[in-house]
């Protein structure tokens, strides 16, 4: 029979018990045991999870007790602008102000720094706990299986690289959060009904608000924003569904525009989201590990190490060559553009490898700074040697998947949004860590494929895009 002439029906279901004698539990068991299954372990990983996070966080790895280095900087900038009468300093710019924006108010509550501390940790629990849901709601979501996400929670627990940012005040377990939150609520206002523009539309404007607080924590996430509301473009004109995107695009631009604010008072002069461009840029793409710079008035300095690099080039017996510079702040964006692309002049096409080993740093099975470093050092690192050689497994699969599903297309994408970083600036495994939730997701769309029990759109050649079950000639 030809395609042309295929009838598409739904697979049989199994007899409905009559309404009344079964609970709805017991109902849903009889219709559909793994559908059962699925939401019986959501709710349970999600309350395991929850619970985990809760014990890590104020037992096990209290944030309070981890704070040196960058977890130091992040503390003493959200005290300083928590405390009235005390401004932010040029010193205060060169990260995002996202994350010490998050940790101030709570700061200012407690108007002491260790009470503060404390507060923010309750701060910390919540977000890593909504991280864990979120993700377990985007696998439901994408899979049409509770199953599905119950797995993606399980194997975010178990990946302890990840896990260990929940007890350090840094910004990568509140950009997770932010990042997961407004992915799942993209998701959600896709799938509304159009006919209702309204709730859509705020569903719309509330992912934009969420996408702008992630931004301001990692600025690279612009990408990721503009993603959610790439469905939103169409083949007529206006070529744009405005009802919707004028609420996201408004509502993420508010708290980049306050955090530029912040970040231009605090330097005394227009300012971005964060003046480490030029810094990065010439640290990936020179041939240097440390860097110190000094004022010329001898009024500062600030020195900084890529982790990763370091790894690189001792498991490659080079040297870690430290460059000392003078007359010149980290924050000069100008100058270190400058220097970095003089760099790449002088390598010609040979820099093309520093390019690929800034990318490969990415996903990197070296081991995680600053988790290597403390109390959970061995989980941490075993996790992240077998999250990312189990990428290789994953993205082939995924790839697989890709060409006849759009789940594994959509979190393909989300994942390639992280290239940017190794590509123009370099590579950190710190960096992809809040990234690896995709990878669990894919891990969890392929265990339910093998099972058979995905319920998200199939396309079949000389049928098309399918729901499921999937559909079978007659």
């Amino acid at each position: 029979m030809s395609s042309a002439d295929a009838v598409v029906e739904a697979a049989p279901s199994q007899p409905t018990p009559s309404p009344g004698t079964l609970g709805g539990w017991a109902r849903l068991y009889a219709q559909d045991r793994w559908e059962f299954i699925g939401r019986v372990a959501f709710v349970a990983v999600a309350v395991a999870a929850v619970v985990q996070r809760y014990i890590f966080v104020f037992f096990m790895h209290e944030p309070r007790k981890f704070v040196w280095s960058d977890m130091q900087g992040y503390v003493d900038r959200a005290f300083r602008l928590g405390m009235p009468g005390v401004t932010l300093n040029r010193f205060d710019t060169f990260y995002p102000p996202g994350a010490h924006m998050l940790m101030a108010p709570l700061m200012r509550l407690a108007r002491d720094r260790e009470t503060g501390m404390l507060y923010n940790q309750w701060l910390w629990w919540v977000l890593a706990s909504v991280t864990v849901v979120a993700v377990g709601l985007m696998g439901w979501k994408l899979f049409r299986h509770p199953l599905a996400g119950a797995l993606a929670m399980g194997a975010l627990m178990l990946h302890w690289s990840f896990t260990v940012f929940a007890g350090l005040f840094m910004s990568e377990n509140p950009f997770s959060c932010f990042m997961a939150v407004a992915l799942l609520l993209g998701l959600v206002a896709q799938d509304m009904d159009p006919r209702r523009p309204v709730p859509r539309a705020v569903v719309y404007g509330l992912a934009g608000l969420v996408a702008g607080m992630a931004t301001i924590i990692r600025p690279q996430f612009g990408i990721g924003a503009a993603l959610i509301g790439l469905p939103l473009l169409q083949r007529r004109f206006p070529f744009v569904r405005f009802v919707d995107a004028l609420p996201l695009g408004i509502l993420w631009v508010l708290p980049v525009i306050g955090a530029m604010q912040l970040n231009s008072h605090a330097a005394g002069i227009k300012m971005g989201l964060s003046g480490n461009a030029g810094f990065n840029f010439y640290q990936g793409h020179c041939d240097v590990v440390h860097v110190e710079t000094h004022a010329a008035d001898g009024g500062g300095w600030y020195a900084f190490a890529a982790p990763v690099r370091i790894q690189r080039v001792v498991n490659e017996g080079k040297p870690e060559k430290k460059v000392v510079i003078r007359g010149h702040m980290a924050w000069e964006n100008d100058y270190f553009f400058d220097e970095g692309f003089k760099c790449i002049r002088a390598d010609g096409w040979a820099h093309l490898l520093r390019i690929y080993t800034n990318v490969e740093d990415l996903f990197s099975p070296a081991d995680v700074w600053p988790p290597n470093s403390g109390r959970f050092a061995r989980p941490s690192n075993l996790s992240n040697h077998f999250y990312s050689h189990a990428l290789l497994f994953f993205i082939p699969l995924a790839l697989l998947l890709a060409l006849y599903r759009r789940p594994e297309r959509w979190l393909l994408i989300q994942l390639a949004t992280l290239l940017p970083v190794g590509l123009i600036f370099y590579g950190d495994s710190r960096y992809r860590v809040p990234y690896d939730m995709f990878g669990v997701l894919i891990l969890a769309g392929v265990i339910l494929a093998m099972m058979g029990l995905r319920r998200d759109q199939r396309r079949i050649p000389g049928v098309g895009w399918v729901d499921h079950p999937v559909p079978r000639d007659r």
